[in-house]
């Protein structure tokens, strides 16, 4: 999953890390030498402006493919990345287990609040997950040029439904367990219980209910379809400008 489960770290990129590398190049052409940097600050490669001498221009493309590969996503989104990834898969496999329990059983009883409360922090995680790539924008690596324009189309979809649906799915959570007559309501961590400020309703529980529930198997899909389109481009094109696995690690 570029996007594809949150603390915001500064960074910048390294101006002077390829001194040495272009060095010689340097001597030899009168034109303005270039550098360019990683987001976490590796030197990746270097070009020039106007007019190239005719070396440069022959490994252009290689040079176009290391560049390609050595942008990676900034660390906070990096370490927010795999946050969500492990709390979205965890929240979905414990909400299935507990959809399966008796009432009154004491796993789903043990796991029904952890779920509320872990809920909310993957709502929260989503909001800073949105923050930081609004901060990020500039900087944030594109799509692969190599990628089939389908391919980008539907990259982009899931990315979008991704972010969409860790929005939604746990606002329904909450919606439900706020309209249910004779709750225990909505703890969050050191918090005994989150206002709840939807009236009680059995109709309204079974329709948020349905919701919440539909939400969670599409965001599932989601991630199944981004895994895969990540292992895809890793074994087919694994050091490749479609490997974009480098980029989230």
């Amino acid at each position: 999953m570029r996007q594809y489960l949150f603390p915001a770290i500064s960074f910048a990129a390294a101006t002077d890390c390829c001194e040495g590398f272009g060095a010689g190049a340097s001597t030899q052409s009168p034109h303005k030498l270039h550098k360019t940097a990683t987001l976490d600050g590796h030197c990746c490669a270097e070009t020039y402006a106007g007019s190239e001498p005719a070396e440069t221009k022959v490994g252009s493309m290689t040079e176009t493919l290391r560049r390609s590969r050595c942008i990676k996503y900034p660390v906070s989104i990096r370490i927010l990345h795999w946050v969500r990834a492990v709390l979205v898969l965890g929240l979905i496999a414990c909400g299935w287990y507990m959809a399966g329990r008796a009432e009154g059983d004491a796993t789903a009883g043990f796991l029904y609040p952890n779920h509320k409360q872990f809920g909310i922090l993957v709502w929260l995680l989503a909001l800073v997950h949105l923050t930081l790539r609004w901060r990020y924008l500039a900087v944030l690596p594109h799509a692969p040029e190599a990628l089939n324009p389908w391919e980008k189309r539907l990259s982009r979809g899931t990315h979008r439904l991704i972010i969409a649906l860790t929005l939604l799915t746990p606002l329904l959570g909450y919606a439900m367990s706020s309209s249910v007559i004779g709750g225990d309501g909505v703890p969050f961590f050191f918090l005994p219980h989150v206002p709840e400020i939807l009236p009680k309703s059995d109709a309204a529980f079974a329709v948020f209910q349905a919701l919440h529930r539909y939400c969670a198997y599409l965001l599932l899909a989601c991630v199944v379809l981004h895994i895969s389109g990540a292992i895809k481009h890793r074994l087919q094109d694994k050091d490749g400008e479609t490997d974009v696995l480098p980029r989230m690690l």
